[in-house]
């Protein structure tokens, strides 16, 4: 029942982290969110439901494409966001899972941020975030599989 003003600064953050994981978490009664659709969800009720400085410090912190995320590539390939670029958050190295035909391959892992000037890498551009366990995949088994994140 209290006002948000007078709620202690770490009870909004906790608040804010709880409010994101329930949104991207897979549940036995729903799918998670993307990342970037939660983020969207957040920057939304950034003046009217949430602290607006901790929405803005809390998207710079995770990045638009958090560790762990599921991305579809422009040559539809889809890809795990492995670890993040913090000169440039659009940017991060990914390891490939899936061929254009979504089938899986011996995956290897893009540095983004070096694709971005060479027109060969041209098609390893993010399009979309995907949801949790989009096309089967699971961060638990591709962790057990052998990829790595940072």
């Amino acid at each position: 029942g209290l006002k948000d003003h007078k709620l202690n600064p770490f009870t909004r953050m906790i608040t804010l982290c709880d409010i994101y994981d329930a949104m991207t978490s897979e549940r036995c009664y729903k799918e998670g969110n993307s990342s970037l659709a939660a983020l969207k969800i957040l920057y939304a009720g950034k003046v009217t439901k949430y602290d607006p400085h901790l929405v803005t410090e809390f998207i710079k912190c995770i990045g638009l494409y958090p560790v762990g995320n599921l991305v579809e590539l422009k040559n539809g390939c889809v890809a795990i966001v492995t670890s993040n670029n913090y000169q440039n958050r659009r940017l991060p190295r990914i390891h490939l899972l899936l061929n254009e035909n979504k089938k899986r391959i011996d995956g290897y892992t893009i540095d983004t941020a070096k694709a971005k000037g060479d027109s060969k890498m041209a098609g390893y551009q993010i399009v979309n975030v995907l949801a949790t366990g989009s096309y089967g995949l699971k961060l638990q088994d591709l962790i057990e599989q052998g990829v790595k994140l940072e």
